[in-house]
């Protein structure tokens, strides 16, 4: 069975070298786009002090294909210093394939990433989710 333009495509992606680091950060501002949910977490304690709640927004990002989660699990990690963990389900209902899902945690690290690529933004002193 052929495979479709979109794995076609896919497959190109999870094998192409980038060279320059303004095209490494736009690549992944791309997948955050198209694959990415940020998402919000509270946290007790940490820099706001003992007891205290704090607002972190982290990120999950899926696809079917192994490859790409593979490529952009490295190259986040290797641009960013984040770990994404990296979890296999099933996906959606009358689908063969597997969903790849790749999660980082909230944290200065990820809101860094975050920002970089457009995914939210300070308004007012406040971090935004962009539409």
């Amino acid at each position: 069975m052929a495979d479709s333009f979109a794995t076609d495509v896919k497959n190109e992606i999870a094998h192409a070298d980038n060279a320059h680091a303004c095209c490494v950060a736009a690549e992944i501002a791309g997948f955050v786009r198209a694959c990415g949910s940020v998402t919000i977490s509270a946290s007790h304690g940490g820099l706001a002090g003992a007891g205290a709640k704090s607002t972190g927004m982290g990120l999950k990002l899926a696809t079917e294909n192994a490859a790409i989660a593979r490529r952009y699990k490295s190259m986040i990690s290797d641009k960013y210093g984040i770990d994404m963990r990296l979890m296999v389900g099933e996906a959606a209902a009358g689908r063969r394939s597997r969903v790849y899902i790749l999660s980082a945690p909230a944290g200065a690290k990820t809101d860094a990433m975050l920002t970089e690529t457009g995914a939210i933004y300070v308004s007012g002193g406040e971090r935004r989710i962009a539409s």
